[in-house]
């Protein structure tokens, strides 16, 4: 009947709840601010549609296994992003 003991106090909020939900949602809200393509960003999609332009046929697959081959050799950068309401990724050229 050891089981049957009354604990309490285990579940109880600490006092400072209200505080920490603001604090998630302030952040949550300010890695919000930064879902979009910057200027010196590009997806698969704009790099397909300028290489169509350029005469280059290939395809969106074959695009994005380059550009995840170039960001794990360091050539690019990449991050997510939800665009449009779906994740996607952005990549960067590295310089320096």
């Amino acid at each position: 009947m050891a089981g049957n003991k009354k604990r309490i106090g285990l579940d109880q909020p600490d006092g400072h709840t209200l505080g920490k939900i603001d604090d998630v949602l302030a952040w949550l809200v300010e890695a919000e601010q930064d879902n979009y393509v910057k200027p010196d960003e590009f997806t698969v999609d704009m790099a397909a549609k300028k290489m169509v332009a350029a005469g280059l046929q290939v395809s969106d697959a074959a695009l994005r296994c380059k550009l995840s081959r170039m960001a794990k050799s360091g050539q690019l950068t990449s991050r997510m992003i939800r665009l449009n309401g779906k994740i996607t990724s952005v990549y960067k050229r590295v310089t320096g």
